[in-house]
């Protein structure tokens, strides 16, 4: 996708969630209604216990992801944990500060911290997001077709459910179809994708150019799962991966009072797809999507007041986007790089 068109598609969904909350600030009561001094009640009252331990279960992930990294690396180089751990830190740190375009930090660092070729760490990336999306959709999809009840949602809302567990279903199928043809085109991506460029001489020189480096560096990704350790390990790794950040979700949670201390852990795993969903659109240091589909989620899906709602995608966003900025500045500090650096980075890959 282009950067235009990815960039015009996001402010198209942009303006269509604020069109949603200009709608029920407008036409829903309890919205015109807000009551901040709830607000700030609800978040004066919770537990920052539970919150440890979710921060605890966040952070877990930075040092799993670096786990998973140094495996998929394993069949070329043997790399240090302690290198990808500070450039998995900085490069979270990068997309909570910069946006997406944050994301391309990670491997830049990697590369030149291990003394690699960016192509190969860019490869890497490109089969970690493909692990991860496969497992989001196992958990949240698996979830909210198997394990959410119509106890888990507020009365008057059980249609929802059948809805939730289409989406689950359909969701669950796709992914065991992409797995299908993941599998066939690591074995013949060689010969796949001159075959597939053949098929593409309509379009224009550069975006076939563009299609083919793309493929390319997704096949030699997926070429570092030719033994059976780097595919267990990196399923192994991505399990963990996602059920700490559940783990974050359920427990933050419990930090607050009735009735979101009572959502079970079904309950809580849907609310993470909602966020996760939303997190496709967000704005450099401020967030936005993330926030609006946690809130669209617990209000209309779960019927949480707006206060509570509100804080809870405060809290929510704070731990699993803004809580590794520090680490982050810090480990930037000691790299001897700045927020400049940083942005001038992403811009140029």
């Amino acid at each position: 996708m282009s950067r235009k068109l990815r960039y015009a598609l996001t402010v198209v969904l942009s303006l269509a969630l604020v069109g949603w909350v200009v709608y029920k600030v407008r036409h829903n009561p309890d919205w015109r209604n807000f009551d901040f001094s709830q607000f700030q009640a609800v978040l004066f009252r919770l537990d920052y216990r539970y919150l440890l331990v979710a921060l605890f279960a966040i952070y877990s992930t930075y040092l799993l992801r670096s786990l998973r990294w140094r495996e998929f690396l394993m069949p070329i180089k043997m790399t240090s944990i302690t290198n990808l751990f500070t450039a998995t830190v900085i490069g979270f740190g990068g997309l909570a500060l910069l946006g997406r375009p944050g994301e391309l930090v990670r491997p830049y660092l990697i590369s030149r911290k291990e003394a690699m070729p960016v192509t190969t760490q860019m490869a890497v990336w490109v089969l970690e997001r493909v692990y991860d999306l496969s497992m989001i959709i196992v958990i949240v999809g698996g979830v909210m077709f198997f394990s959410l009840d119509a106890e888990d949602l507020s009365p008057g809302k059980t249609r929802a459910l059948q809805y939730l567990r289409t989406a689950g279903l359909s969701a669950l199928v796709m992914t065991l179809f992409g797995i299908l043809a993941l599998v066939l085109f690591r074995r013949h991506w060689h010969t796949l994708v001159p075959w597939m460029m053949g098929r593409l001489h309509f379009l224009p020189g550069p975006l076939v150019s563009g299609i083919r480096s793309i493929c390319e560096d997704f096949g030699q990704g997926l070429s570092s799962l030719r033994s059976s350790r780097a595919f267990l390990m990196g399923l192994l790794y991505t399990t963990l991966v996602w059920l700490s950040i559940s783990l974050g979700y359920f427990v933050t949670f419990r930090a607050f009072g009735p009735p979101l201390s009572e959502f079970s852990f079904a309950a809580a795993v849907t609310v993470m797809g909602f966020a996760i969903g939303g997190s496709l659109l967000q704005v450099p240091a401020i967030g936005g999507g993330t926030q609006v589909f946690t809130i669209i989620a617990l209000t209309e899906v779960f019927d949480v007041r707006p206060e509570a709602a509100t804080s809870a995608a405060l809290v929510l966003w704070l731990l699993t986007f803004v809580a590794v900025v520090p680490p982050a500045l810090i480990l930037l500090f000691r790299e001897r790089l700045s927020l400049r650096k940083l942005r001038l980075l992403a811009a140029a890959e």
